[in-house]
């Protein structure tokens, strides 16, 4: 018995992981690089990859599905994946790629971490079928944490796999999964929640829009959502918008991004946020970045600053009056 499984770093997918392991299932798992993903999710796994090449996990694909993902979930949605709708779309476009990849491996089974009722989106008995019938995987998926709640597939059906030792939860409450955790011993796990995406955060979805709504007719790029995640973000006009690091993590990760033709920009003298321009900033637009700078550092209310702006060799200085509250809220995203 072989299964392919669709490891998304929760508690839910570890837990599904282990029963089926427990039942000795020959077990491969794959995880969809979305760029969405949370930070704990992904740092779930890195550790399960790490143990995957020392051999004390099962195999752990990685693959990169961000540009197909942007353009059938997020674009093709109708706006749904970033407003937390988009679960329908997400879960059926993983089982498709999952499936994909198993049939290509001669694997004819898949297993998921999903909980029957945990999200009022997809997770009704109607809703998983559905999300089955539109991947074209019906009777092939286990989903072994509810599996006593839900029909038997055919893999149960068979006797290939014990239905006795496999889970009965269900429901919003995570008490099920962290009980079923402690019975099987696994503890460096995240925090159990609904949120493993970054589309089911208001602001991160706000960010999205914008950039889906200002790339002209430029691609956009894996390095291009990572940045969503940082810093302050200030739309200044159309065609340029700000981003400013909050401390020095931040600052670090946006002196790596690319582009490096993009105007910086910092206090000419003095402690203050380092910042990014992305776009082809107009005179103007520097101006309201180097109010917004000079609104973030250290300083009193309406106190002139200069700022600096660097783009490879070329510099230019700005004399800037701080922003006030209204004006830098306004032109934030």
């Amino acid at each position: 018995m072989k299964m392919l499984g669709l490891f998304s770093g929760g508690l839910d997918s570890l837990l599904a992981l282990r029963l089926l392991e427990l039942q000795g299932v020959d077990v491969e798992c794959v995880h969809f690089d979305t760029a969405f993903v949370n930070d704990d999710r992904e740092r779930v796994v890195a550790r399960h990859v790490a143990r995957a090449s020392s051999g004390e996990a099962c195999p752990l694909s990685i693959i990169d599905v961000t540009t197909d993902y942007l353009q059938d979930v997020v674009e093709g949605s109708g706006g749904t994946a970033l407003d937390g709708r988009g679960c329908t779309g997400c879960r059926s476009f993983m089982l498709r790629a999952a499936d994909r990849l198993a049939r290509a491996r001669g694997i004819e089974l898949l297993f998921t971490g999903e909980v029957l009722g945990q999200s009022a989106f997809g997770q009704s008995r109607q809703g998983l079928r559905a999300i089955e019938d539109a991947a074209g995987v019906v009777d092939r998926v286990l989903r072994p944490l509810s599996a006593r709640h839900l029909p038997a597939t055919a893999a149960e059906r068979s006797g290939a796999i014990d239905r006795s030792g496999l889970g009965d939860i269900q429901g919003r409450a995570r008490r099920g999964q962290l009980a079923l955790a402690g019975e099987l011993g696994i503890r460096d796990h995240p925090t159990p929640s609904g949120n493993c995406c970054r589309l089911a955060d208001p602001r991160f979805a706000r960010r999205l829009r914008d950039l889906l709504a200002h790339r002209g007719e430029t691609a956009i790029l894996t390095s291009d959502l990572r940045m969503l995640r940082i810093g302050r973000h200030f739309r200044l006009s159309a065609i340029a918008k700000l981003v400013l690091a909050r401390n020095a993590r931040e600052a670090g990760l946006l002196l790596k991004a690319p582009g490096g033709d993009a105007w910086s920009c910092h206090p000419a003298a003095g402690a203050g946020p380092y910042g990014r321009i992305h776009g082809k900033a107009s005179d103007a637009d520097l101006e309201r970045a180097a109010a917004l700078v000079a609104h973030y550092a250290p300083g009193r209310a309406g106190e002139r600053r200069e700022i600096a702006f660097v783009r490879g060799s070329e510099c230019k200085k700005v004399l800037a009056t701080t922003a006030g509250d209204e004006s830098a809220e306004a032109l934030a995203i």
